[in-house]
């Protein structure tokens, strides 16, 4: 009996955390009151302090749940174990532009919006344990693709060549938190996601000659796919 009720409370506790998300991300931090929480969860705010004895610790809980990167993505784990390479490089490009064009709950992007126009803490959080997961990853395979020739030198430090491919990332789902896309770029967004790829690549260095061999985006497209399924 004790263990049941305690995975009662735990699914509650995450049911909450899935509520009040659209609610931060509509007010940010310091605009939400603990009341609207409560309405938005369908709980009393009695009960919502049972579980959450402050905003700050609910919105720290979002905060953890959010950044959990290889939870919410299993194709994480595959990336630590291939040896560094031109083709893994590639694949994470297509991967990190795939997964963040296509997102389709705009909940956790429009918490991200918020927060940068609040206090920035959740978003800061968030995009340091970004860095933390891929960071390394990303590096050793830019060496090793110096080193096959697949990539020239250019006047950018390696580590802002990720950040510049997550920005153009981001900036293109940034642009649909409306809820519809506020450019009509013409193209289907999955045709969208390989156009920036490219434009990343070519941005980060590849030689064309390198893209034109190691990206085939039906190929990742499919991996990416079956992974889903």
């Amino acid at each position: 009996m004790p263990q049941r009720k305690r995975l009662r409370s735990e699914e509650r506790r995450a049911a909450i955390v899935e509520a009040v998300i659209p609610v931060f991300a509509k007010n940010g931090f310091h605009g939400t009151t603990t009341k609207d929480l409560a309405e938005a969860a369908g709980v009393s705010e009695a009960l919502l302090y049972r579980h959450f004895p402050s905003k700050e610790t609910l919105y720290e809980e979002i905060q953890i749940k959010s950044c959990a990167l290889p939870e919410l993505d299993p194709l994480f784990d595959q990336f630590k174990i291939i040896p560094p390479s031109t083709e893994k490089l590639v694949f994470m490009i297509h991967l990190l532009m795939h997964r963040i064009v296509i997102e389709q709950d705009l909940s956790l992007p429009r918490l991200m919006a918020s927060s940068l126009l609040d206090d920035g803490q959740f978003a800061t959080l968030f995009l340091e344990n970004f860095k933390d997961q891929f960071l390394d990853l990303f590096l050793e395979s830019m060496k090793a693709a110096k080193e096959t020739g697949d990539l020239i030198d250019v006047p950018i430090d390696d580590s802002l060549r990720l950040w510049m491919c997550h920005h153009v990332a981001a900036s293109l789902l940034f642009v649909r938190l409306p809820g519809k896309s506020a450019v009509d770029y013409g193209i289907p967004r999955d045709k969208l996601v390989i156009q920036a790829v490219r434009f990343c690549l070519r941005g980060m260095g590849f030689r064309d000659e390198a893209i034109d061999h190691h990206y085939d985006p039906e190929t990742i497209g499919e991996l990416v796919d079956e992974e889903n399924a």
